[in-house]
């Protein structure tokens, strides 16, 4: 979710390897290293160290798993073997010394309360990733890039159709992607889980649609301006796309949403009866409010904070959630949440020891109408409409959207409104992109080189079969 899915880059990237810089001929090139960061995982850091048309020595970082930009640092500094280097949007500060070989350089890099070890060496080319799902061209199959209209919203919506060879008319699925701009392969961390899971189904002779997120790649429209319930509509405008299509059997065709996306598939299942399953990876079951004071407390205790001050956080976020949910006016209502911090008990605001203007950047965050919308938000009660088959999948060790009490609270929701045919299962070993993992923490995503587990492809394509293809619709 935003939280994690969306902000986790930026947290990321403040958790990335910097190193120091020395106007000596063994500097310019790419170093590149592994830095081990809290909770398990791992991050590839290239730093390219180079020169301006003044013969200054600069320098840019690239997180592997993360990006394929590089990141300029603002200072770069050096006195003999020792460099530093700084980047102020990110409040990074390194120090590294360059051992005897000029090929490795020790690091000190501090971030945020974090101080961690770095090891760089020089290396002639950038890193490269390792993902051996990817599928690589020519498919056995029609791919086609298409464009239809939300006319609701008059914006245009751009993606990728995948079609298996022969007449049709196909099963077909629309994937729905998860918080955060996103483009049609929902792209994180080196990854590609939507080309991989097209491609997959598209083989198993089931028609795939996917799109740009409104306002990302090709698509148009205002990303930051829109809710859960807009983007449903973004998912309607596809449904009656599909529906134009020959090849495409619209008694026949479905949702994938992938954990926000798992929000907005009962949403537009919901309101239309065109929609013939839906199938939820790591969707939530229980409100949002719950699942990001979650992930906020999982948060604080890997920063190493004890839980009398962890108790403390949560107690006063839960407190900006249930102002900001139920707000008519965000000024009004920020004036409220700066006055309870005020009047807070002097051992509790120590606990919290937030400065005003990282209380200012909670208020801006949650004023949002996508978190406004998100934290009042119960997806219950709209599981409680979908009439239509559910698959319902979360990975064991998922951190982000638990599996357990999502699950049970979906389970509970489809059958308080008698839903006649869904299928819960959790995935053993698997995280929140439902790879096979040691933490689950979303710092281990871009280190793993399994996009998708084989097992879960495999689920999805069976149940589908099971449900359209043997007509049990």
């Amino acid at each position: 979710m935003k939280t994690y899915t969306y902000y986790i880059i930026m947290f990321l990237l403040a958790v990335l390897p910097l190193t120091p810089a020395l106007a000596q001929p063994c500097l310019p090139g790419i170093w590149s290293g592994k830095l081990k960061v809290p909770g398990g995982g791992e991050l590839t850091i290239a730093i390219t160290f180079f020169t301006d048309d003044n013969d200054s020595l600069k320098a840019s970082l690239r997180s592997i798993e993360q990006s394929p930009n590089d990141f300029p640092f603002d200072q770069v500094t050096h006195a003999g073997k020792k460099v530093t280097l700084s980047m102020r949007s990110l409040r990074i500060e390194v120090e590294g010394t360059v051992d005897s070989t000029d090929r490795t350089m020790v690091c000190d890099f501090r971030q945020g309360g974090f101080r961690l070890p770095l090891v760089l060496h020089k290396t002639d080319s950038m890193p490269g990733l390792k993902r051996p799902q990817e599928p690589k061209k020519p498919f056995p199959y029609k791919e086609e890039e298409v464009t239809f209209e939300n006319n609701r919203d008059k914006i245009t919506l751009a993606g990728t159709l995948t079609v298996p060879q022969g007449k049709g008319p196909f099963p077909a699925v629309i994937l729905i992607s998860g918080s955060g701009p996103q483009n049609r392969n929902e792209e994180l961390f080196g990854h590609k889980p939507f080309l991989v899971l097209a491609d997959y189904l598209t083989r198993r002779g089931i028609a795939v649609l996917r799109f740009d997120d409104r306002g990302t790649g090709q698509s148009s429209g205002n990303f930051n301006d829109a809710t859960t319930a807009d983007f449903a509509t973004d998912v309607l405008a596809a449904l009656a796309y599909l529906k134009t299509r020959q090849e495409i059997d619209p008694a026949k065709t479905g949702l994938i949403g992938h954990s926000e996306g798992g929000m907005v598939a009962p949403v537009v299942a919901a309101r239309s009866k065109q929609v013939a399953f839906i199938i939820l990876l790591a969707g939530p079951g229980i409100g949002m409010d719950q699942i990001v004071l979650y992930q906020i407390g999982r948060q604080l205790k890997m920063l190493g904070k004890s839980e009398e001050q962890i108790q403390a956080e949560i107690r006063f976020r839960k407190k900006i959630f249930e102002t900001m949910a139920v707000a008519k006016d965000t000024v009004l209502a920020a004036a409220k949440i700066r006055k309870a911090y005020a009047d807070l008990p002097e051992a509790e605001k120590k606990l919290l020891s937030w400065t005003p203007e990282q209380l200012d950047g909670m208020i801006r965050t949650f004023s949002n109408p996508w978190w406004r919308f998100c934290l009042s938000y119960q997806p219950a009660k709209t599981l409680r409409k979908v009439q239509c088959p559910v698959l319902a999948l979360n990975g064991s060790k998922d951190t982000q959207v638990q599996a357990d009490p999502n699950l049970d609270a979906i389970s509970k929701a489809l059958r308080e409104g008698k839903c006649k045919s869904y299928t819960i299962k959790k995935m053993d070993g698997l995280n929140h992109l439902f790879q096979k993992c040691k933490t689950g923490d979303g710092l281990e995503y871009g280190s793993i080189e399994e996009t998708i587990n084989p097992e879960v492809l495999e689920v999805i394509a069976q149940w589908i079969e099971g449900i359209v293809i043997k007509k049990q619709i």
